[in-house]
């Protein structure tokens, strides 16, 4: 349940507005990697696929691919953070130069990341990397 809640809120939905149901067999699981895909228990339509993973520092890393073809990404933790508070970041992926952006903090323990040129990050996510 903790999953799917900082899933609405890394999507920026409240619970009342959509509930999610997890998608039967879509479970994945990898190393340190787990999620599943979901539909809007309103109208079955797909909603969004997500996985996270825990880290040696105490803190959860989440992304999510939504059905607006945008990707949410997000940390959780003790992260001792202001609702509100903005601060820069970057974002490293497979070794690649970091992408840049802003990071929100929607509590104390969750901010959401927002990466600045998305498209260029994007192009260069679909060509991967290693």
């Amino acid at each position: 349940m903790k999953f799917f809640m900082i899933i609405i809120g890394l999507l920026g939905i409240s619970a009342s507005q959509v509930v999610a149901e997890a998608i039967p067999g879509s479970q994945i699981s990898y190393q340190a990697w787990s999620g599943n895909a979901f539909t809007n228990d309103s109208t079955g339509a797909f909603s969004h696929c997500a996985i996270s993973a825990n880290y040696v520092s105490g803190n959860t890393l989440h992304l999510s691919v939504n059905r607006d073809a945008t990707i949410s990404v997000g940390v959780s933790g003790d992260l001792g953070l202001r609702k509100g508070q903005t601060f820069p970041v970057a974002l490293y992926i497979d070794r690649r130069a970091p992408f840049f952006g802003t990071a929100d903090a929607l509590d104390e323990y969750f901010a959401v990341l927002k990466i600045d040129n998305f498209d260029a990050a994007m192009t260069a996510l679909k060509k991967g990397h290693n």
